[in-house]
């Protein structure tokens, strides 16, 4: 497996942290990887959110990011890509965000990227994120969390997924919005048995906090991927 996407059921639920620790924990493993954002809004040199992993992994800046490799498509309005990408006159286009895969995944035995959003976030006129999932044909894994109406976001999520086949690796349910443990306790038994109904392995692996310093919160690749062959 050389590219997971990690996308969320919603935008500001935590994948910038999500991609910084599973990558942080795959050098852990002695797997060479990469993180990469093919889209950022509402910025102008480089990507913030690049910038986050390589803090949470503890390295600098790659020449791949410094080149704008890492992401392909960073633009200044911070706003949905399509409008983004209108207002400075281009066009979000799947093939070359492949390309820039596709050259990472040269350089690196694992490419985690960070979508945008969620899945139906507008590229263009035409696509959404989902239909880089599709076109690319990457597995995901899908975060989430336990905020009211995380139930019906996740479950659209998945519902959506099964339709085009994309394979769903497991979810990260994101525990830090709400401290009611029965509501916590109940929503994630729901996504055990979600992922079960929709056939994909019952995998939930769960952080408490987005508060502490990120050196503390722990997240294994090893729930979603085999890491035997590292």
């Amino acid at each position: 497996m050389r590219s997971i996407c990690i996308i969320g059921i919603d935008t500001d639920i935590g994948k910038t942290l999500i991609t910084g620790l599973l990558a942080r924990s795959a050098m852990r493993y002695k797997i060479d990887v990469a993180t990469m954002k093919p889209v950022q809004t509402g910025c102008k040199v480089l990507s913030d959110d690049i910038a986050e992993h390589r803090h949470i992994m503890g390295i600098e800046l790659q020449p791949y990011d410094v080149s704008g490799l890492s992401c392909p498509y960073l633009l200044e309005k911070p706003c949905s890509p399509a409008l983004a990408a209108e207002l400075e006159d281009c066009e979000i286009k799947i093939p070359v965000i492949g390309e820039a895969l596709y050259k990472l995944e040269r350089e690196s035995e694992l490419v985690l990227i960070e979508g945008a959003g969620g899945l139906m976030v507008p590229l263009n006129r035409q696509k959404t994120f989902l239909d880089v999932l599709v076109e690319l044909a990457l597995p995901v894994i899908l975060v989430t969390n336990n905020k009211l109406g995380s139930i019906n976001h996740t479950l659209l999520s998945l519902e959506v997924l099964k339709q085009k086949n994309v394979t769903v690796l497991g979810l990260v349910y994101n525990c830090h919005f709400n401290s009611d443990e029965e509501i916590t306790r109940n929503t994630r038994e729901v996504f055990s048995q979600a992922l079960e109904n929709y056939g994909y392995r019952n995998i939930v692996a769960e952080i408490t906090t987005i508060e502490k310093d990120r050196a503390e919160i722990q997240l294994d690749i090893a729930k979603f991927i085999d890491v035997s062959q590292s």
